[in-house]
């Protein structure tokens, strides 16, 4: 069985329409080092424990409070097996990004991937960075 670490960082800033890679773990530093308090991201997943080889379909949610930020973007990346884009998403390298500018609706948008578990047993972690954004390039 493996065990999966989700963890995310939330930015309220500018974002490249077809999303930005290298950004999961650290956040993006050409905005600012300080989250807002105005935006939120989180995974959702049906379990966070696996098997070798499972598939696990995986949601990211991204959240602004700021009518001004009303699009949403992502970078996720995972320390082990294999991310595959879904809805909204792309693969960028052995990253996900947004496939393109994406509106919120209420207030927040869903992206769908999946990520597939490494033959090898462990703990993994799938990292992840959300954006909300004005859409003004």
């Amino acid at each position: 069985m493996y065990l999966l670490l989700l963890s995310m960082l939330m930015r309220d800033a500018s974002a490249y329409n077809l999303g930005i890679t290298g950004s999961s773990q650290n956040g993006c530093t050409c905005h600012g080092a300080n989250p807002s308090a105005q935006a939120g991201a989180a995974f959702s997943a049906a379990s966070t424990t696996v098997a070798p080889g499972d598939t696990l379909l995986l949601s990211f949610v991204v959240s602004s409070t700021n009518a001004a930020r009303a699009y949403g973007g992502l970078d996720v990346s995972a320390s082990g097996g294999t991310l595959a884009a879904g809805s909204n998403t792309r693969r960028s390298g052995t990253e996900i990004t947004q496939s393109s500018r994406t509106a919120m609706t209420s207030g927040s948008v869903s992206f769908q991937m999946s990520w597939t578990a490494p033959a090898a047993a462990g703990t993994y972690t799938l990292y992840g960075a959300g954006n909300a954004v004005n859409n003004n390039n």
